[in-house]
């Protein structure tokens, strides 16, 4: 699939850069239509009904979900040449201590209270996954994906990170 990514404001990208950009969009799966596929079918279930139910997503789901977003962002990694080029002690050291902390970064960008739910869990689920989500809760007859995150618990107890 091919990315247009220059538009005129970012006419002071080279060719160069924006090849690099494709590469780091495309290593990235950000258009993976689906991003279930990684998930167990627990924490599925467990989305669905914090979406449906208003219910929070417990201690273990959000371990779950963690791990998932890290396992992620780790796979990214690995895709990417410069990666490869860095020493064994730094590559652990973004592995083991940076990786976790942009997984917390970017969860906490992820969830603005102003954001219906499901286009919030698209970068969890996929664009796919979060259609799935909401037909779930349609058919539980306690639909919420209409929504915004303010209306809805917190995915995230920042203290478990």
């Amino acid at each position: 699939r091919m990315i247009n990514i220059k538009p005129d404001a970012n006419d002071h990208l080279s060719d160069a850069d924006l090849a690099n950009i494709r590469h780091y969009v495309v290593a990235s799966d950000h258009w993976e239509t689906s991003k279930v596929s990684d998930m167990d079918t627990e924490l599925i279930r467990k989305i669905i009904r914090m979406i449906a139910f208003q219910a929070a997503l417990d201690q273990a789901g959000q371990e779950q979900l963690q791990e998932v977003m890290i396992t992620r962002v780790k796979k990214f990694a690995n895709k990417i040449a410069e990666f490869h080029s860095l020493c064994p002690l730094d590559k652990s050291q973004i592995l083991s201590h940076n990786i976790p902390m942009v997984v917390l970064l970017s969860t906490s960008s992820m969830f603005p209270t102003n954001m219906l739910w499901t286009t919030q869990l698209t970068p969890i689920l996929g664009a796919g996954g979060g259609g799935q989500a909401q037909h779930k809760a349609a058919d539980s007859q306690c639909d919420r994906t209409g929504q915004s995150a303010d209306d809805l618990p917190t995915v995230f107890q920042l203290k478990n990170f």
